[in-house]
């Protein structure tokens, strides 16, 4: 079955008896799904079957985790589990569709049906206790598969044109060594215009900002990543990532990329209808892609976990449909998580979620930065003003030591007054190892604090950074505050 053979409703459609979930230990196994014997049936429903396994089998079960967007929360289409109908997304149809088509058997080594877990369906999503001790176990379903799969949609916008340069920008780099062969041959080519195009619109896919993808990347061990029925490996597109944020970069680049950013910056561009490499600078899919690439280079080449609120702080600009899974899809990445958030509890209210880690994190660190989130980002009227709203896309309080990766390290500095042998005093350290002493009310909207009164700060600083390029400009405006008795 092709893309253009899906059935848009069901409509005509027999009617199906639902299918209802049997009970696992949530804590301990999983559901897995496969494809049946004539999986596709003539009202368009594709037919799977489940089975459950445990997770300490995991690294000896041969498993395909799906990496996907949900879409809008429109089950207009249905599958069958076992004989009975279970309703899904479009985009979630869509992919079933296409994975049928590959030859996993030829390519990942695999004898007959290859089973998967595909969130949507292996987890009972109206059982809200099953579906938080299952996300708490998604980092060793991701861990032990042998391979993720990551579905970024259907073709369109000429997404098979994107993929090519992917595979363009890959080969130059792998053949010539480099970003050299970008700048020399890619950007200045009249003839790529629509490749450009065609690239900066694949990374405007949803897929790219979903929040999930981030530990869904980080800890797989390998990902192929689909588009319609085109492919790549995660391997190709992450070295083509780097190789053009390189050629990108105006430190590195050709002197005619400088010209374009101005033109850029100046607002003197041509209509993006006409394409060209300067439309993927500044796209955020592209930046969260560098991103994860940095955040998995931290965990395999460095053996070196981020803290919670640093990637926090690196994944503001990432969406989710339900916002506790701000923090939540962090927790399989972040050092130190279980003393902040022991495991996703989806029975609490956004409001409690948001507190909860505010009190634990001062508690644990012993330090006030986790407040300063809260500033210029309060939308919910039930949050107190001192708890951020990690759903949003917030300033990037990069000044802030606890989001650093060496935070544990700095405390101690701060105990010893230096920062080692060679440096002199430990920065950052004003209250010299004064012990925090505050409380939060019991209705958990208040927070008390001592403190050392020293004045008021009334005006507000800045900083210009010296430019790299003639056209590059960066202005940082330093955090203003002001003390009131």
């Amino acid at each position: 079955m092709t893309e253009s053979e899906i059935p848009l409703d069901l409509g005509d459609a027999l009617p199906r008896p639902r299918y209802i979930y049997s009970p696992i230990s949530a804590s301990s196994e999983i559901r897995l799904v496969q494809y049946a014997a004539n999986a596709f049936k003539p009202d368009g429903a594709i037919d799977l079957s489940m089975i459950t396994v445990q997770v300490s089998d995991l690294s000896s079960t041969q498993y395909f985790p799906l990496s996907y967007v949900w879409g809008p929360r429109e089950f207009n289409l249905e599958i069958t589990i076992d004989g009975c109908g279970l309703p899904v997304t479009d985009n979630l149809y869509s992919c079933l569709v296409n994975l049928h088509e590959f030859n996993f058997g030829k390519d990942e080594n695999i004898i007959g049906e290859p089973y998967f877990w595909i969130d949507a369906l292996c987890i009972d999503q109206s059982n809200l206790e099953e579906r938080g001790k299952q996300v708490s176990l998604m980092a060793q379903i991701y861990q032990n598969a042998g391979c993720t799969l990551a579905w970024l949609g259907s073709s369109y916008h000429n997404s098979d044109l994107a993929i090519d340069m992917i595979e363009l920008i890959w080969h130059g780099h792998e053949e010539i060594g480099g970003h050299e062969f970008v700048n020399t041959e890619l950007l200045q080519h009249p003839g790529l215009r629509d490749g450009w195009l065609a690239l900066h619109r694949l990374f405007q896919r949803q897929w790219w900002v979903r929040v999930w993808i981030q530990q869904e990347y980080t800890l797989s061990k390998r990902i192929l990543m689909f588009c319609g029925t085109r492919w790549c490996s995660s391997d190709v597109l992450f070295e083509a990532i780097n190789t053009l944020d390189k050629a990108l970069d105006p430190s590195l680049g050709p002197p005619g990329l400088q010209v374009v950013l101005g033109d850029l910056e100046n607002s003197n561009l041509a209509p993006i209808s006409e394409g060209g490499p300067c439309l993927i600078i500044g796209n955020s899919g592209l930046w969260q892609a560098s991103n994860m690439r940095n955040t998995k280079i931290h965990r395999l080449h460095h053996d070196f976990s981020l803290p919670l609120l640093y990637l926090l702080n690196r994944t503001t600009a990432t969406e989710c449909t339900d916002p506790r899974d701000a923090i939540y899809a962090m927790l399989g990445l972040a050092r130190g998580s279980q003393a902040l958030v022991p495991r996703p509890d989806y029975a609490s209210s956004v409001q409690e979620v948001f507190t909860n880690l505010v009190v634990a994190h001062i508690d644990y660190y012993k330090d006030l930065d986790i407040i300063c989130y809260g500033r210029n980002n309060q939308t919910r009227g039930s949050l107190p003003s001192w708890v951020p709203d990690w759903a949003l896309e917030n300033e990037d309080r990069w000044y802030l030591v606890s989001i650093w990766g060496n935070h544990e390290l700095h405390l101690e500095h701060v105990k010893s007054g230096t920062r080692n042998e060679q440096d002199g005093p430990v920065l950052y350290a004003a209250s010299r190892g004064a012990n925090l002493s505050s409380t939060v009310s019991s209705d958990r909207t208040r927070i008390v604090s001592t403190a050392l009164w020293l004045g008021t700060i009334n005006g507000l600083g800045w900083s210009e950074a010296p430019p790299m390029s003639p056209v590059l400009r960066e202005v940082q405006p330093f955090q203003s505050c002001t003390l009131a008795e």
